[in-house]
């Protein structure tokens, strides 16, 4: 089975090179949503061959980049990745630059310049979300088969031969855990719950602007809220309670109530991940799709003990941190154990981020969403929904990452916001034309 997904990918992969900028676009949905659960090699990965794809036109790519304000955050990320390059002892030579290159740009940050690329004049937003529905129901039908026999066969399927311990039989890592989750097609049941919450938000936003009718809109709700209540993690329970609300509010003109409701949500969910005891009292939220809810494994104290384990450990370099892959290779998480158990699970991109790359690089991950944020409440007046678009998913992807850490959270993030910032940029072209005809 793994040599016909291997030869999908494939497939797609030499696509890039004869299809139009749409149909790309597509393709890196369908691939980062139904075959990214473990990391494909790069010489038959889609992600690389859309880049490849797109070398021939760098100098049109740089000033699309320009046009959409992107660039300057894309020089930032550029920043905290050299010093880290030159800081890290595990960044060698040519290896070293393909290392960095490819986990800072090809397979994270680089996502947003593809979908400012590929989501031009001529995308078709309405065939781009039924590519995206046929994704989602092929995650479904998987997770359907996930939930009935308790096994998750296609990330077993995917991973058959593979040499790394951590993918052992990956598959059936839940089949006998009293709090069973659903993978579905991704090896983590947060990357799964974590997609559907952002896709249904796309799916509300494509609704209010009437690209999808009511048949797709229902279809693709019933199988994004599928994933997000059988994949059984709170985080993502509370990501969606939170963002799903406020990309309405946000999408329509603020009064009182919905600042007052913004701020009531935000602070709920910050007391409830702060709070042991407001845990405790609203644990029945998740006891209603989890009998053995999790809030304990994910406990205050842990999070505190951790955050002071990562502090011991850089005490030395607090400003840059210990270097690229300092979590995997020298504290030993790569093959699966480690002689310091208190960063079992590190729980939080904030503490991902001092470990390996210190206050700087850290400084420089909020400068550049703090950034984001900024850019899309000052656009908010040209369109409203669309700004709603991006500040929701920034939001989700925000409080996931800090809960539960990064894992495939960003890709996907950031193919949405692109979406809602290009849509900016033509509300924006439309109100100037506008305004200079009156």
């Amino acid at each position: 089975m793994i040599s016909y997904i291997h030869a999908i990918s494939m497939i797609m992969s030499g696509l890039m090179f004869f299809i139009n900028r749409e149909q790309k676009l597509m393709l890196l949905f369908i691939h980062l949503m139904c075959f990214s659960s473990i990391e494909t090699p790069s010489y038959y990965n889609p992600i690389y061959y859309f880049l490849l794809s797109e070398i021939l036109y760098f100098g049109r790519n740089i000033s699309i980049m320009k046009r959409h304000k992107v660039l300057l955050l894309m020089l930032v990320i550029l920043l905290c990745s050299v010093i880290t390059f030159f800081h890290s002892y595990h960044l060698q030579g040519y290896r070293g630059v393909y290392l960095i290159f490819n986990n800072d740009f090809v397979y994270r940050y680089f996502f947003l310049i593809y979908v400012i690329l590929a989501f031009d004049k001529n995308t078709s937003p309405n065939r781009l979300f039924k590519a995206i529905a046929i994704a989602l129901g092929i995650l479904t039908v998987f997770g359907i088969l996930n939930l009935i026999t308790r096994h998750a066969i296609f990330v077993d399927w995917y991973i058959k031969g593979s040499s790394n311990l951590i993918f052992e039989d990956a598959g059936r890592k839940y089949t006998d855990d009293a709090r069973f989750r659903v993978q579905s097609m991704h090896y983590n049941p947060f990357n799964y719950g974590f997609f559907c919450s952002v896709i249904a938000i796309l799916s509300m936003y494509f609704k209010k602007k009437n690209y999808i009718g009511n048949g797709l809109f229902v279809f693709a709700l019933l199988c994004c809220y599928f994933g997000i209540i059988t994949c059984r993690c709170r985080t993502v329970l509370i990501i969606s309670i939170l963002s799903h609300p406020l990309f309405y509010i946000m999408a329509n003109k603020l009064t009182r109530s919905s600042i007052v409701t913004i701020i009531g949500l935000v602070l709920a969910v910050y007391l409830y991940e702060s709070l042991p005891k407001i845990q405790e009292s609203l644990g029945f939220i998740t006891s209603v799709v989890d009998e053995k809810s999790d809030y304990g494994g994910s406990s205050l104290s842990m999070r505190e003990e951790q955050f002071t384990t990562v502090m011991y450990h850089i005490k030395n370099d607090m400003l840059l941190g210990r270097g690229f892959l300092y979590f995997q290779e020298d504290l030993g998480w790569k093959y699966g154990a480690s002689d310091d158990k208190n960063l079992y699970g590190i729980e939080g991109v904030h503490l991902s981020y001092l470990l390996e790359r210190g206050i700087l690089g850290f400084s420089l991950y909020l400068f550049f969403w703090i950034s984001m944020i900024i850019f899309v409440l000052r656009q908010r007046k040209y369109d409203m929904a669309s700004s709603a678009l991006c500040l929701s998913v920034i939001t989700a992807y925000l409080v996931f990452a800090f809960a539960t850490g990064e894992l495939a959270s960003l890709p996907i993030t950031l193919l949405v916001v692109g979406i809602g910032i290009v849509m900016l940029n033509r509300y924006k072209r439309q109100f100037i034309i506008m305004k200079a005809n009156s």
